[in-house]
């Protein structure tokens, strides 16, 4: 049933501002790429693969430990990653087809377009573009874009999960998960949703954890690498440490607790982990009847606020802010839009504007990082209470 709001010029208005500030975002992104070669991430993935491709670890201490004491790269991406490498950085020493990687990121922002547009097609034309802006005017694009990040492309993948998990394919689902994992402070979190819903979608994890072992295996056969070796020389290692730091969600908490790093991201493993086998063992009538967009909400909120991520990984909340926008038109909830609209500002101010923001007070750091969880509470508090309230 279409929507009757007396609101659809606003909603069109919304949607066009949102388009073109996304496109806005997407298009120098793209073009400060070739204009500046400022795709320094890129560059240094590719860096990194070259030494891998050479039948050496990429990293400087774990390197050292195998006998090649010459290697000075610290790469923070775990092994398998360069396995998933291959087929955009060989044959070894190629310069990074930039072509390939932002082809890759457009039809990624592509697939998440026409998911919000899906989702909000009930709600009429307007609402349609508006789902579509959604995923585009994330400022997060323009920094990935421009500098060689995989934050789209992994929620690409993430959303190709929910739809292969939508249509009972767990197992597709469990390889589409595995990508994603490239950057595990985006995906790690989503695993639960192969643990909340139908009992089968627990194969789609196996799947996914046993790509991610033989990708890893063949990456530390490759390289001569000990999995011990990689542990204490590479997870261990200060550089580790130094880049979480620089999270703005978990270092909030982690620097309250006194935590390491290393310790800051097991007790997240460990929350998550906990949430998963209480909800397998403990509530599974309930958990079975959360809709999949839900849990994928919920998912997002817990892996950003849990985990090390910078701002444009905040492509990661792309679930939970569609989710608080589809709802808002079903329950006609002026709440739920005016959480989304706080949650939209989080993932579209200038990025910038939001660390600046996120630098000023401890306030504000807490705001930014709470925000999301309190979002996700608001979504599910407001649509149970409604759905009780209907029998």
């Amino acid at each position: 049933m279409r929507s009757t709001l007396p609101t659809q010029p606003v909603v069109w208005l919304v949607a066009l501002v949102l388009l073109a500030g996304g496109i806005a975002y997407i298009t120098a992104g793209l073009a400060r790429t070739w204009e500046r070669n400022q795709d320094i991430d890129l560059k240094l993935r590719n860096d990194e693969y070259a030494i891998f491709a050479e039948g050496i670890y990429p990293h400087g201490l774990v390197a050292k430990a195998e006998g090649h004491p010459s290697i000075t790269n610290y790469t923070i991406y775990p092994p398998y990653a360069f396995t998933i490498f291959t087929p955009l950085f060989s044959p070894p020493g190629y310069k990074p087809d930039r072509a390939l990687f932002q082809i890759l990121s457009i039809a990624a922002l592509a697939l998440m377009a026409w998911y919000g547009a899906r989702e909000l097609r009930f709600a009429g034309a307007a609402a349609t573009a508006l789902g579509v802006a959604i995923p585009l005017a994330f400022s997060g694009n323009y920094v990935a874009l421009f500098q060689g990040q995989f934050s789209i492309i992994c929620t690409g993948f993430i959303v190709a999960q929910l739809l292969l998990l939508e249509k009972n394919r767990p197992a597709a689902a469990g390889l589409c998960w595995a990508f994603a994992m490239l950057k595990p402070q985006i995906a790690v979190a989503f695993a639960l949703l192969f643990l909340i819903g139908p009992r089968k979608n627990i194969v789609g994890l196996f799947v996914g954890i046993a790509c991610l072992l033989a990708l890893s295996a063949a990456a530390l056969l490759w390289t001569g690498t000990t999995p011990e070796n990689l542990v204490v020389n590479g997870w261990l290692s200060h550089r580790i440490g130094y880049m979480a730091q620089q999270s703005n969600a978990a270092g909030v908490w982690m620097g309250m607790l006194g935590l390491s790093p290393i310790q800051a991201t097991a007790l997240a493993a460990a929350v998550l982990a906990f949430a998963a086998a209480s909800a397998w063992f403990f509530l599974p009538r309930l958990t079975q009847s959360i809709p999949l967009e839900k849990t994928a909400a919920a998912s997002a909120a817990l892996g950003y606020a849990g985990f090390y991520h910078v701002h444009y990984d905040n492509m990661m909340l792309f679930p939970l802010l569609l989710a608080l926008v589809v709802s808002g038109f079903r329950r006609q909830s002026g709440l739920l839009f005016f959480v989304a609209g706080v949650l939209a500002f989080v993932c579209y101010a200038e990025p910038d504007t939001v660390v600046g923001l996120a630098s000023s007070s401890d306030f504000m750091r807490w705001s930014i990082l709470l925000w999301p969880l309190l979002a996700c509470a608001a979504l599910l508090v407001t649509t149970q209470s409604r759905s009780r309230a209907a029998y």
